[in-house]
């Protein structure tokens, strides 16, 4: 898998693309080779001229799918999965701290890591598509959101919204999500 086009920085003048299409696979998914790509293109990002930068998938009905459950079954040892979690914290951090307007275009599925990279953009737009579902699954697998979604998500749609798609490990569609405050747009589709 070529990971430095899985994820690419794609110049559109004043506004900068990040483009997810992961080689090979049917889904955008969010191992440590993507983070650590992911961690690159956000500092090419703050190097950059570009006045904003919008965050898109080229999957189609898919946004980010969540983590790679294939790498979290086989990750071992209390140090080296705080240090894992430790470092997709601090890459989704230094998307957050972006100087420029980042955006994040959700069509499709965004689930789990998916959903906690755009709750560190500053604006989210969702197509209206019935493919479009933005939750925090991982709790049906035992585990709680690690890259900050815990924390993002109540401060952006209050508490008793976040533990109810936390908690019950939701997924919201588009409409849902701009009603709580998810999203602040809905492009419908054609």
């Amino acid at each position: 898998m070529s990971v430095q086009e899985s994820i690419r920085l794609v110049d559109r003048g004043d506004i900068g693309f990040i483009e997810f299409d992961m080689v090979g696979e049917k889904v955008n998914k969010l191992s440590t080779p993507m983070m650590t790509r992911f961690k690159e293109v956000i500092e090419e990002v703050s190097r950059s001229k570009f006045k904003a930068v919008i965050l898109i998938s080229r999957k189609p009905n898919i946004f980010i799918a969540g983590a790679d459950i294939e790498e979290i079954r086989t990750m071992k040892g209390k140090d080296n999965i705080f240090k894992i979690v430790s470092s997709g914290q601090a890459i989704l951090n230094q998307l957050e701290d972006l100087k420029i307007p980042t955006i994040a275009a959700i069509h499709g599925a965004c689930m789990g890591g998916g959903c906690e990279v755009v709750l560190a953009c500053d604006y989210r737009i969702a197509s209206d598509v019935p493919a479009t579902r933005i939750g925090l699954p991982e709790i049906k697998l035992g585990i709680l959101p690690g890259f900050g979604g815990c924390v993002r998500l109540p401060k952006l749609i209050g508490v008793q919204n976040a533990l109810d798609i936390i908690l019950a490990g939701k997924a919201v569609n588009a409409y849902k999500a701009e009603k709580i405050g998810l999203v602040d747009k809905i492009l419908t589709s054609l």
